[in-house]
C-alpha cells in the first residue's frame, strides 16, 4: 500500500524522514494500537528520474558499424569509377 502523509497547516506532502521521525516518537503507543499490523516499508511515492548508464561497448560498437557501412559504400563507388576509366 502506497500512501502520501500531507502535513495539515501547509498541504504539503510531508518527507519520509519526517514521518519516520514521528513513528519511532510514538512507536510505544502505535505497537499497543496497532497490534498485529506493522510497517513493512516505507518508500516516496514518487518516481525520480534516472539516467540511463553509457555503455561504452555499446558506443563502440555503433561507431564500428558506422566505419564498416561508409567503407563498403566506399570500396563499392571506387571500384565502379575505376571500371569505368
Amino acid at each position: 500500500m502506497y500512501l502520501h502523509v500531507v502535513d495539515g497547516p501547509s498541504q504539503a506532502i510531508t518527507d519520509i524522514p519526517e514521518v519516520l521521525r514521528v513513528i519511532d516518537a510514538n512507536y510505544d503507543f502505535l505497537k499497543d494500537y496497532y497490534a498485529g499490523f506493522a510497517i513493512e516499508n516505507v518508500v516516496p511515492a514518487f518516481v525520480g528520474m534516472r539516467e540511463e548508464a553509457f555503455d561504452p561497448a555499446l558506443a563502440a560498437l555503433i561507431a564500428l558499424l558506422i566505419v564498416l557501412f561508409v567503407g563498403c559504400i566506399t570500396f563499392i563507388v571506387v571500384c565502379c569509377c575505376l571500371r569505368h576509366w
